[in-house]
This record gives structure tokens, sequence and C-alpha cells, in this order.
């Protein structure tokens, strides 16, 4: 699993207890860190954590294809980005449809988006549009490392341009059947620019049913994931779990 980090570092030691709670193994986490102020952490033998101060200011596409080469050894490579909370089961089940699929990439087309900005936070929930079945989002990509490798990510400063040189049809964007992934939307990241809120596009749904669930997730104790992943469903959650099926 890969981490790019710069600074926050509440937001990393979240990630950080979700990749420790996660259920596959054998595994590795590269914590790419090229904040000024470094992630003091107490690491453990399967964390890396890589000073890369030399590479601020770099664009995305940069920053993912050095953090790749730092992951020695690893055929398979995992975003596991560090204001984004990631079910337990995520990277079991992403590499097990990477063996099976035949693709050279697996991800999520469907996610739940946390905006912390505004005074009450809110979920959104983003789906790709059908024609772009082979897509992903990029916090949610796993993909072969022979892959990459024959096709480093574009010097680009968003994450989507990024991937672009990409060949498509060894893509697969999969629809979790339940939540997998919440990720950020703050005022320092890329999600926050696309302000789902005020773009009136059909991919974003205000998901109030989540409000609940993404609050918990990404709130202090998320990362030590909690009832929320061992059965203790709400009405509110089974009506969004529901609506998640029917789509």
């Amino acid at each position: 699993a890969v981490m790019l980090c710069a600074g926050r570092q509440a937001m990393v030691e979240r990630a950080v207890r979700c990749y420790r709670a996660q259920t596959y193994h054998p595994r590795q986490l590269v914590v790419f860190d090229n904040g000024a102020q470094q992630i003091e952490m107490v690491w453990l033998p399967d964390e890396i954590h890589v000073d890369a101060r030399r590479f601020a200011g770099e664009t995305i596409g940069a920053l993912r294809n050095a953090a790749n080469a730092a992951c020695y050894g690893a055929d398979i490579l995992c975003h596991f980005d560090s204001d984004d909370w990631s079910h337990p089961a995520r990277l079991t089940e992403q590499v097990a449809l990477l063996q099976s699929s035949g693709k050279q990439c697996v991800g999520y087309r469907r996610a739940l988006f946390w905006d912390t900005r505004p005074s009450a936070p809110a979920a959104w929930e983003y789906t790709a549009p059908s024609w772009m079945e082979t897509y992903s989002i990029d916090a949610a990509r796993c993909y072969w490392r022979a892959y990459w490798e024959a096709r480093p990510l574009v010097d680009a400063p968003i994450a989507d341009f990024a991937w672009w040189a990409a060949d498509p049809g060894s893509f697969v964007g999969e629809v979790p059947p339940e939540p997998r992934m919440v990720c950020g939307i703050h005022g320092d990241n890329m999600s926050g620019s696309y302000r789902p809120d005020v773009m009136s596009k059909p991919e974003w749904r205000r998901a109030p049913e989540f409000d609940a669930y993404c609050a918990l997730c990404t709130g202090a104790d998320g990362g030590n994931i909690g009832a929320w992943n061992h059965g203790n469903t709400t009405t509110s959650r089974r009506r969004g779990l529901r609506r998640l099926r029917r789509r």
C-alpha cells in the first residue's frame, strides 16, 4: 500500500490505523512524506516512512511515481491515501479482483465523500457515469507493479489527468455492495476543488443517510473501525446500503 502525505498528522494516524486493520497479508505500507513537518509515529516492521521532502512542490503524477518506486519488492501497488478511510476488507477484496479479473488495474467507481468544510459536515456519494465503465477513483486504485512500470503516470497536477495515458481496456471500475471507502474533502486536497455542493453534476448525490457513518469512520477513532464494520447496522445505514445496492 502506498500513502502520500504532507502534514496532517491526525489524518495520517487514522489512515495508518485503517491500514493496520486490513485483513490482507503479507503486506507493506510505504508512507511517502513530503511535508515540511515530518509525521512522527511508532512505525511497525511492515511500515516504511520515507522522508520525501526533496519532492515538495511536485505534481500528483510525479509523487505517485516516486512513491511507487520506493515500494521495493512489491508486485501489487494499492493507493492508501492519508485523508481517506478504508474498510478492513478493502485490500483483500481488491487484490482478489485484480488476480481473478485478468485486468491490470482495479478500483471503485462509487465511493462516499465526507466534506468537512461546511459548518455542518456533509456526506456525498460519487458514482462515475456509465460511459466511464473502466474508470475508478484515484484513491481507490490497485494495480500490478509491472503495468505501472511500463506506463508511469503522467507528470500532471490532477490525479485523473495523470492516468489518461493508461490503456482503459486494462482497467475495471467496481461498484461495491457496501461502502468500502470514505474519501475526505477538505481545504487543501484535490477533491475540495470539485465542490460537489455547487457543481450540480449527476454523478454527485447528497447522501444524508450516511452522515453519521462518515462522521464515525473519519473521526478520531475511525481507524479503529468499530461497530460499523461488525454487524451493528442502524436504520439509517441500512437504508443507505439498500440505496447503494439498487443503483
